[in-house]
């Protein structure tokens, strides 16, 4: 993205701390780590786990602090972190990622700990020599419409992969509770979506016929879609289709899905089920 190194950090400071840490698990995996992002009161103060098999393996558990420039680090600070390597096997290092900076104090009992520290000059630097443009663009939106070149259905895209990405973001939060509706030509369509409709079901896209106002699907809407699933990694795992009623299908397991898998998704089942182009409808993100 062409911003200057000050408007990036502002932006990575403005950030929800829950959005901070799925972009320190992203920064994590350009680096060919396999990260977990732990939520809520479970986490035991470890907010990424990263993991990677190659030349051997190895294990961090980090610690994202989305802090102002002002606001430092410290020796108790660091002395807590260190303690976290104790709570799971075989942990190589604590990592400690903030926005802000440490105190002198806090390097030194880092350095006495084994506590790796990552202040807000080498996150910069560690963000523009990996190339992130793209995964900054799934945090940090683009403003296409001051870009004169950007088309129509470029900025209509745009703004779909933005509202799927907040989606996102808030289902990894709330799980089962964030709902994507799909609008075509001003009607309800009856197709919703859901990133993570429970805690091990991801990209969730349910076909309704009570809600459907453009007409009911019928049994070879249903092969359709389970065929188009198929294609996709997803299963069934809900419904009533027997009846005519409805039908969820989703992948089980892994990792909560990125903006362009659910449209990839979604593109086909558009096109193939209800005969539109997903530059024709929109999107409303329901709580």
């Amino acid at each position: 993205m062409d911003v200057t190194e000050k408007e990036l950090l502002k932006k990575l400071q403005d950030m929800d701390e829950y959005e901070f840490e799925e972009f320190v698990a992203d920064l994590w995996e350009k680096q060919g780590w396999s990260t977990t992002v732990t939520s809520g009161s479970n986490d035991g103060g470890v907010d990424v786990i990263a993991e990677k098999d190659t030349p051997f393996h190895q294990k961090q558990l980090i610690q994202a602090k989305r802090y102002s420039s002002r606001t430092k680090v410290g020796r108790p600070d660091i002395q807590q972190y260190s303690s976290l390597r104790h709570q799971t096997d075989n942990v190589d290092a604590v990592v400690v990622v903030t926005t802000g900076d440490f105190t002198p104090q806090a390097e030194e009992a880092a350095g006495d700990l084994n506590v790796k520290t990552v202040n807000r000059e080498r996150l910069i630097s560690m963000i523009k020599e990996l190339k992130t443009d793209e995964m900054l663009r799934k945090y940090i939106p683009s403003e296409t419409e001051n870009n004169s070149k950007v088309t129509l259905s470029d900025s209509r895209d745009r703004s779909k992969e933005d509202i799927l990405n907040q989606a996102i973001r808030l289902s990894k939060r709330n799980s089962g509770t964030v709902y994507v509706t799909v609008y075509l030509d001003g009607s309800n369509s009856g197709y919703v979506i859901s990133p993570q409709l429970t805690a091990d079901v991801y990209n969730c896209h349910g076909f309704i016929n009570e809600s459907n106002t453009i007409g009911k699907f019928d049994t070879q809407d249903w092969e359709k879609i389970k065929s188009i699933a198929h294609r996709n990694g997803l299963e069934v795992v809900g419904g009533d289709a027997e009846r005519g009623g409805r039908l969820f299908v989703g992948r089980t397991g892994g990792r909560t899905p990125e903006a362009d898998e659910i449209l990839r998704t979604m593109s086909e089942f558009l096109s193939e089920v209800f005969s539109v182009s997903p530059q024709f409808v929109d999107l409303f993100i329901q709580e």
